[in-house]
């Protein structure tokens, strides 16, 4: 290490090459190890585990291989292991969740496999688990519940299977999960509601089923619910009128059926709103114009009826529409002078000789056989 003493090592982008030598076990007063943005391989020496005074490891975003060292559950000062960005495999060892500081962990995009431990010892304590894009399997533990301090939680891209449990609404604290492009099955708990904390809820890309309970509109000061490519089904319920701060919405394909409630008109946050690929029926509500701040709204692959509303022309940040694969009809040519601003896409049903929507702008057009072209 280029710097190290007074308990702390210290070498962040400093472009190091070759291994963590065996002999930093030597350097039992360090307290903090930085080796983060480096290009440094092989594998993690299991003489760290003499650094029994280590509070921080973090060395992101390097080309380490071979196994976490069993030997770091020595490690009982140590609040912070993060070791993101490298090339890590094996399985998690299962009492590291133990460590009696543990605060934060971090292993995402590495090669870990394996499942996830019982979480039933000292993990109270823990605030963060950042698990995402590995090689993870198995069911998510009912232990999950036990984290009750914890605030983030990241599981995706990894091969999860089964359902969640419904312990996880224990975690009261959590203000983040993140568990899409998994396979995880069943319905979102019932008694989401009791997660009151939660800001961000991702399960997109998985095959859960079901409908959206009614707690889930108890999220009161969620700002992005995630919940597309699954296969979700029923009506989109009125009470998401309640969810006021919602600014990511994506309920895509699913096989929602019904209208879209006309109680969206209270959220007038929407940065992103995709309802694309379910079978949902009736108008576009035109009080989505009142979320100036929208920059994708997409529509696509629905049974929507009527016209793209007037109020639209007043969406001046909107950058993608999409409204292609509908049984519209009219215009849309009033969007047209947006596209000298910040609209970039804009799709429908504009191909063909004779076109459900007529619009001279649009650079995407579906014609009534559903072949669809970039113009």
């Amino acid at each position: 290490c280029s710097q190290c003493g007074l308990g702390y090592c210290f070498s962040a982008s400093n472009n190091l090459k070759g291994s963590i030598p065996i002999e930093i076990g030597l350097l039992t007063s360090l307290k903090e190890i930085l080796l983060s943005f480096n290009g440094l391989r092989g594998s993690i020496p299991e003489t760290l585990g003499m650094l029994v005074n280590l509070r921080r490891f973090i060395v992101d975003e390097n080309n380490l291989s071979g196994s976490i060292p069993h030997s770091i559950v020595n490690l009982v000062d140590l609040e912070m292991i993060q070791i993101p960005g490298s090339d890590l495999s094996g399985s998690i060892p299962p009492t590291i969740f133990n460590l009696p500081k543990l605060l934060s962990i971090n292993l995402e995009r590495n090669n870990l496999s394996g499942t996830l431990p019982d979480f039933t010892g000292n993990q109270v304590n823990i605030l963060s688990i950042r698990l995402s894009t590995n090689q993870l399997n198995g069911t998510l533990p009912w232990s999950l519940g036990n984290l009750v301090q914890t605030q983030l939680l990241t599981l995706d891209n990894n091969q999860f299977t089964g359902s969640i449990p419904p312990s996880i609404t224990n975690l009261t604290q959590v203000i983040a999960i993140v568990m899409n492009d998994n396979q995880i099955t069943g319905n979102i708990p019932t008694d989401i509601g009791k997660m009151r904390s939660i800001r961000s809820v991702s399960t997109f890309n998985n095959n859960m089923t079901g409908t959206i309970p009614s707690s889930l509109f108890k999220l009161t000061d969620i700002y992005s619910l995630n919940i597309g490519n699954n296969q979700l089904s029923g009506t989109i319920p009125t009470e998401l009128g309640l969810l006021t701060k919602l600014q990511i919405l994506d309920l895509s394909n699913n096989n929602f059926s019904g209208s879209i409630p006309d109680e969206i008109e209270n959220i007038t946050t929407f940065f992103l709103l995709s309802l694309l690929q379910n079978q949902l029926t009736g108008v576009i509500p035109k009080s989505l114009a009142h979320s100036s701040n929208l920059r994708v709204l997409d529509l696509s692959s629905n049974r929507l009826i009527g016209n793209v509303p007037l109020e639209f022309k007043m969406l001046g940040d909107l950058q993608i529409l999409n409204v292609y694969n509908n049984d519209l009809t009219g215009e849309v040519n009033i969007l047209c002078p947006l596209t000298e601003n910040n609209l970039d896409s804009i799709g429908a049903d504009c191909g063909g000789i004779s076109p459900e929507v007529f619009c001279q702008c649009c650079n995407f057009c579906c014609d009534r056989e559903d072949f669809c072209s970039f113009v």
